[in-house]
């Protein structure tokens, strides 16, 4: 599996810093009730602290069945595993959600991302996204950031992280630090 491949190669690696792998969740691993187990027996076999790992669930997923999602992300954060809620603003933007899942961070997808230079509707979308989501307490991530003048403007106006080539290139799990 991919968790037991990450935790295998962070325990040959302790440096790796917190955060470093980020893994996406399908919707039948949301449903899943045996996964947050799955995980504990992982990250105790290969002596991996929960919170050098990030699991994303996609907004879609989570609003087909919120209680299960909520669940997930409540049973990985026993876990110290922070979780990150994907795709959001593809679609309707409901804020209820922030409130609702206990997220650490929110990736604002790229739809609206890549629109952020050129549409001042996108930006203004990114800006109100941000200060709802910083007012619940959960951090924001930009996918696809490509651009010097992008990460100007994500900077600018208060996106913590930032996610795409500009920032660095994909790369091998087995090349990875």
């Amino acid at each position: 599996s991919v968790l037991k491949a990450i935790v295998a190669r962070m325990q040959k690696a302790p440096q790796t810093p917190a955060g470093t792998f980020c893994i996406s969740r399908s919707k039948a691993t949301i449903s899943d009730p045996y996964f947050p187990d799955f995980v504990r027996s992982k990250l105790m076999l290969f002596d991996v602290p929960g919170e050098a790992l990030r699991f994303q669930i996609q907004q879609a997923d989570v609003l087909a069945n919120p209680a299960d999602a909520a669940h997930l992300v409540q049973e990985l954060a026993r876990l110290d595993c922070w979780s990150i809620l994907g795709g959001f603003g593809r679609d309707k933007v409901s804020f209820d959600i922030l409130k609702a899942l206990p997220v650490g961070f929110l990736k604002i997808d790229s739809s609206i991302i890549l629109k952020v230079e050129r549409d001042d509707s996108a930006l203004a979308m990114v800006k109100s996204i941000t200060r709802v989501a910083h007012t619940v307490g959960i951090n924001t991530i930009a996918e696809f950031v490509e651009t010097p003048h992008m990460v100007e403007l994500l900077r600018e106006i208060g996106v913590d992280y930032a996610q795409g080539l500009i920032i660095g290139q994909p790369v091998p799990i087995a090349e990875a630090p």
